[in-house]
């Protein structure tokens, strides 16, 4: 399901290029700023793209249990305020089973570890039980459904954390803020190159 509750199927993009990142709504260190960058590109790609609808730019959740479409859509709202606000990024979730099984097919770790509970979730206040360790990565599908690279690790920050969410990350996170790895611009190249192939 999508952020609006829309059922949506991985071949639902059948010709179309995808761009597809693993997070959680409850990340602390690095999602935010995974999010920001990818929201950056994509918003990017928009201004300079011939045809915007050729590209999907998709947040996966890692935490099914916790990422449901209303939880998905408080935060798509953050980076993307507004009913029409970049319409080619949705963020999707899914049974346990579906998302599992959909991360083990592309190889992303994730696993969940203990909480001591004092973390809240920062749209309902929730006590936060456990966390997810998880990998980080970009996937880039052509328009043949076929894996052509991979951007693995966080970016270098390329785009703005809602304040809110910002508020809820740790001292670590706000760290991580000052890593430099991938660009919103090398992701870029490699969407033009994947689009012309």
């Amino acid at each position: 399901q999508n952020q609006d509750g829309k059922t949506v199927h991985l071949a639902d993009f059948k010709g179309k290029t995808l761009v597809i990142q693993d997070g959680t709504t409850l990340c602390q260190e690095q999602c935010p700023i995974d999010t920001a960058t990818f929201v950056a590109m994509a918003r990017q790609y928009s201004t300079t793209a011939k045809d915007q609808a050729d590209t999907v730019f998709l947040t996966i959740t890692v935490d099914p249990e916790r990422d449901n479409p209303a939880q998905l859509a408080a935060y798509r709202s953050l980076y993307a305020p507004g009913n029409n606000a970049l319409p080619q990024w949705q963020l999707l979730t899914g049974s346990a089973k579906d998302v599992a099984a959909l991360w083990k097919y592309f190889g992303v770790y994730w696993e969940k570890v203990p909480s001591d509970g004092g973390v809240k979730n920062w749209r309902t206040g929730e006590k936060l039980t456990y966390d997810v360790q998880h990998g980080d990565e970009v996937f880039f599908i052509d328009k043949t459904q076929q894996q052509r690279y991979l951007l693995d690790g966080m970016p270098s920050l390329g785009g703005s954390i809602p304040t809110k969410i910002k508020d809820f990350m740790t001292p670590d996170g706000m760290q991580n803020m000052k890593m430099t790895n991938w660009t919103v611009t090398q992701g870029l190249s490699v969407l033009s190159w994947v689009n012309s192939l």
